[in-house]
């Protein structure tokens, strides 16, 4: 037997006992056990293929399972790109909420996931975690987003690296020279596939003067969406340390 249940015998004994049950006695016991409860129609929100750039919305659903009024407090997004402010804030048991939220792929490319955190007075979940997640989808992606060179030795002077042009539109895509904005660093085109895909190569160019070398290689493209290509570029220097004793 809880001790609840006991001491709520005894007050509903006692009121008995005295003839009397006065208003806060009444109201005690009959809202003893009451408390909200939230529940939410899905926990994550799958939103498939997304072009980059797009701003897209949508509400994650809830209901108050309890039997007390529920109060969502805060709803806090894992980053910039995910923004929610309209939310439900007093919801009555039975009736139901929303979490809306925009979500700006500007800027990504490839697999997300990204989290909203609902916190509320429901005393057994008082924080609960939503997920959305995708696939950003460029018209001209480039994988790596940068190229990160193989380790250079000073004994070399020369390290290489390369990244992946795919062209996914019907039109076929034309790539201009590749301009260096470094003078340590160079560029060339291969093509794979004509049209649709090719593999951008960058070096060093010696001598190496620097510890850490960066850069940004410039291709021009036939594109109207994406006229312009920017490949970050870095690389490190490999100082060997001095023999131990």
């Amino acid at each position: 037997m809880s001790f609840r249940f006991r001491i709520t015998r005894w007050i509903t004994a006692r009121a008995t006992e005295w003839g009397v049950c006065g208003m806060a006695v009444c109201l005690w016991i009959g809202t003893a056990g009451a408390a909200p409860v939230i529940e939410f129609t899905t926990l994550v929100h799958d939103f498939g293929r997304l072009e980059a750039g797009a701003t897209i919305h949508h509400d994650f659903t809830f209901t108050n399972k309890g039997d007390a009024k529920l109060s969502v407090n805060h709803v806090l997004t894992s980053c910039g790109c995910l923004t929610s402010t309209d939310w439900s804030r007093e919801i009555e048991p039975g009736k139901q909420g929303r979490v809306p939220f925009s979500f700006n792929s500007t800027g990504m490319a490839g697999d997300f996931y990204r989290t909203l955190t609902v916190s509320s007075n429901d005393p057994a979940h008082p924080s609960i975690m939503l997920i959305i997640k995708g696939v950003v989808w460029q018209k001209i992606q480039i994988t790596p987003a940068s190229a990160r060179l193989t380790v250079l030795r000073p004994s070399l002077q020369k390290a290489t690296g390369s990244v992946l042009i795919t062209n996914h539109t019907s039109q076929p895509l034309k790539l201009q020279a590749p301009v260096s904005q470094s003078p340590q660093l160079r560029a060339r085109v291969e093509e794979i596939k004509p049209g649709q895909e090719f593999r951008v190569h960058v070096e060093t160019v010696p001598p190496i003067s620097t510890k850490i070398i960066r850069g940004l290689i410039v291709i021009g493209t036939n594109s109207r969406d994406m006229p312009v290509l920017n490949i970050p570029v870095s690389a490190v220097l490999d100082t060997p340390t001095a023999p131990t004793r």
